[in-house]
């Protein structure tokens, strides 16, 4: 992988935009299109501001992105069982996709400290494994669920997923795929089968797509997969694409908890924005997409007939500037990132040094939805600030706490 995509990787992970990191090194943001390309290639210098922005150190951009585990060994030099053919996307890169997922899987699997909350997901798969044959079944089976998983109307969906269907979920560049589903069970290597379903989601897909995709890739396991492994990151004409699909939209933008925001944001937006606009506010609140979200209230019965062609056909990015120019941003409070910090140091999984602070992108991609959660919380029924923004103000608390980059050790 080049230098460059190692970059876009980092970018991505952390919702940052290219005039973000465009001013960040100095360049216009032409300049760093070009550069996060490929050509010209990204300086000494330049490296040195990333690895710090980042919080890797610069030698991580010339590795590879896959994580080693110590237990994985077993399939580093396994025969795969799984043809090639089973994928919708054929070839030795679907194989070599898998490794990663798998390889986290056993390696959290395999600690003995993990067996009781295995066992519990295990039998949490089982039951919910080829459940329904009808979508309208199993909307009415979740629904319910989504309750404990709301922060404000947007669905906690990597929580949803894991703790009431036993789903694993794994992020990564998935080269062609937006995801992947494998059933538990699955010998994907020789004596080598897997102890709970697999989700695979493509990291480098901004985090509404990702979102929409764990949706997607649960509808697979609801419906038990009957087709090629694997969902295309282009439009696939597969009906069992279509079926989940039609699931992850049913499931993260329904019916009512979309009428209840889309009200809410005329109710207070009416006078300053157009109905375009005030859809873009909405599918923040929901944490969706524009486009999808847009489909979604047309295909409701949501917009007025003489709205329809500027919604569907609006620009997302003009839409964000226009917004961005009227809304008065609320203040801004930093103690919010300090407080989920400090709540965050106390759990397993938030990787900490007391000097360099949250240790690699992945750690402050925590740190950023944790603070994105507690300002929804915090913001209940007014409209929230726009994620890519608290975002943004977590990488920036982050660099300036701690100017050190994470040295090679």
């Amino acid at each position: 992988m080049k230098i460059s995509d190692q970059i876009k990787y980092y970018r991505n992970m952390l919702r940052l935009s290219q005039d973000f990191m465009a001013k960040r090194i100095g360049v216009s943001r032409s300049a760093y299109t070009k550069m996060e390309n490929g050509s010209p290639d990204f300086s000494a210098g330049h490296l040195r501001i990333l690895a710090n922005l980042f919080k890797v150190s610069v030698e991580d951009f010339f590795k590879p992105l896959s994580v080693k585990y110590q237990n994985t060994a077993p399939l580093q030099h396994a025969q795969f069982r799984i043809p090639k053919d089973e994928f919708r996307i054929a070839g030795a890169e679907s194989m070599e996709i898998l490794l990663q997922p798998a390889g986290e899987l056993f390696a959290w699997a395999g600690d003995k400290g993990n067996s009781e909350e295995l066992k519990r997901r295990q039998d949490r798969a089982k039951q919910t494994y080829a459940k329904f044959n009808t979508l309208d079944e199993a909307i009415q089976y979740t629904q319910p669920l989504v309750e404990k998983h709301l922060v404000g109307e947007a669905i906690d969906i990597v929580s949803l997923a894991m703790q009431e269907f036993g789903l694993w979920i794994s992020w990564n560049l998935f080269g062609p795929y937006s995801g992947l589903y494998l059933k538990a069970g699955t010998e994907i290597a020789d004596d080598e089968f897997l102890p709970l379903p697999i989700v695979a989601i493509h990291s480098g897909h901004p985090s509404e797509r990702q979102r929409f995709s764990v949706a997607h890739e649960l509808g697979h396991h609801l419906f038990a997969q009957k087709g090629k492994i694997g969902s295309p990151t282009k439009p696939s004409t597969d009906s069992d694409e279509k079926v989940a699909n039609l699931f992850a939209a049913n499931l993260l933008m329904e019916r009512s908890r979309v009428i209840k925001v889309l009200k809410g944001m005329q109710d207070f937006y009416s006078k300053t924005f157009d109905f375009p606009s005030i859809v873009l506010l909405a599918a923040s609140h929901l944490q969706v997409s524009y486009s999808a979200l847009s489909r979604r209230v047309v295909t409701l019965g949501l917009v007025p007939s003489d709205q329809i062609k500027p919604v569907l056909s609006a620009k997302v990015r003009e839409l964000e500037l226009k917004v961005s120019k009227k809304q008065r941003p609320q203040p801004f409070n930093l103690q919010v990132i300090k407080s989920c910090e400090e709540a965050l140091k106390k759990t397993t999984f938030f990787k900490y040094d007391k000097k360099s602070g949250p240790m690699g992108p992945e750690a402050i991609r925590f740190l950023q939805d944790y603070s994105y959660v507690e300002y929804l919380h915090a913001c209940k029924a007014k409209p929230p600030l726009d994620s890519s923004y608290v975002f943004r103000e977590v990488v920036q608390y982050v660099e300036d706490t701690y100017p050190n980059y994470v040295a090679e050790t």
